[in-house]
């Protein structure tokens, strides 16, 4: 091929060419030089895994619930006529709550009362006239079948006004009342609440993987807000089916509160020890790096960052044990996690 240039432009021309194959070359020489060049390991933080004592506790959170609870709701209707309470104090088992008005059922009682005497006086009769052959059998059952009637008659009158009058089924604290005497209410309205409050109920959940360590007669030990004071709680019932949607069980525990410090629906935070462990290897737990198939760790040895896979245990705020992948007296990697691969050269530095 040739090219018809005049010679300055030719001259030009091969100035250019020279200079480009100069700069190439010398490219070329420095691009081989860097990658004939060794990297520099990267600098991790390592320590040595030591076994310690830990307590093997479940952290969890509940709830306050009064031992025993309930709505006071009437059966009838009517005026109320008398409330012998007062929100907020205690009261004690068969006390006399709230009066509804009753005269009506005052009066058919009286009423029933006479036809009731009448009735019993006229079966006595009977009776002796019976006993002469004056009367014949069925006359009398039909005496009796009505005494019977009156004594049934005076029986409802005293279930209805007993329903009139509601009284403390148990000893409890009164809880804020929503009606007023001389206020109509019918069945079922709402009136008061009573708790019972010196003993409280701690409803909390566990894992399912702890049900088989958690036993009737543990105690646990728990706060509340506001309140920096551990109390303690005597486990009395486990659930005995697994929630499918948590995978948790519900647990149920008995506080004293004979002072009243604690409150029924506070929140608590719960602590269920399930004994110690005395060589339990505890490691950052933001050195745990998750994966699809299970956990992992980087070992220091011989050098290299070796990718070990482990399995966990108790947890705490800062710590996690690990039960499997890892011995006692590894040198285990703690910094620079994201930039290691399995057998990667690296520099320790113990902190």
């Amino acid at each position: 091929m040739q090219f018809n240039f005049p010679h300055d432009q030719y001259m030009r021309f091969t100035k250019y060419l020279v200079l480009i194959i100069c700069c190439t070359a010398a490219c070329t020489k420095k691009v081989s030089q860097n990658n004939s060049k060794p990297k520099t390991p990267p600098t991790v933080s390592v320590q040595i895994a030591t076994p310690v004592a830990i307590d093997n506790v479940i952290h969890t959170t509940g709830t306050l619930q009064a031992n025993e609870s309930i709505e006071i709701r009437p059966e009838t209707n009517g005026i109320i006529t008398t409330i012998n309470f007062i929100e907020g104090k205690p009261i004690r088992a068969g006390q006399v709550l709230l009066k509804i008005n009753d005269d009506d059922l005052i009066a058919e009682k009286k009423k029933a009362q006479v036809a009731l005497n009448f009735a019993r006086e006229n079966a006595g009769r009977n009776a002796k006239l019976l006993a002469i052959e004056a009367i014949s059998n069925e006359d009398f059952d039909r005496v009796v079948n009505e005494l019977k009637k009156a004594e049934a008659e005076c029986e409802l009158i005293e279930a209805q006004l007993a329903k009139k009058i509601i009284k403390a089924p148990f000893n409890g604290i009164m809880g804020l009342r929503n009606v007023s005497v001389g206020q109509y209410v019918a069945s079922g309205t709402l009136l008061a609440t009573l708790n019972q409050v010196h003993v409280l109920k701690v409803n909390f959940a566990i894992p399912e993987k702890y049900v088989q360590q958690v036993k009737v007669g543990n105690t646990i030990s728990f706060t509340v807000a506001g309140d920096t004071t551990n109390f303690d709680a005597k486990i009395y019932a486990i659930d005995n089916s697994i929630d499918e949607t948590t995978r948790s069980v519900m647990v149920r525990a008995l506080s004293n509160n004979p002072d009243g410090k604690l409150h029924a629906g506070s929140f608590a935070k719960v602590a269920v020890s399930l004994g110690s462990v005395p060589d339990a290897i505890m490691i950052p737990a933001d050195v745990l790096m998750p994966e699809l198939d299970g956990n992992k760790i980087y070992v220091l040895s011989n050098g290299k960052a070796i990718a070990h896979k482990v399995s966990t245990g108790i947890r705490n705020e800062t710590s996690i044990e690990i039960v499997s992948g890892m011995h006692a007296g590894d040198t285990l990697i703690t910094s620079g996690l994201l930039m290691l691969k399995d057998s990667m050269d690296v520099k320790p530095v113990f902190k």
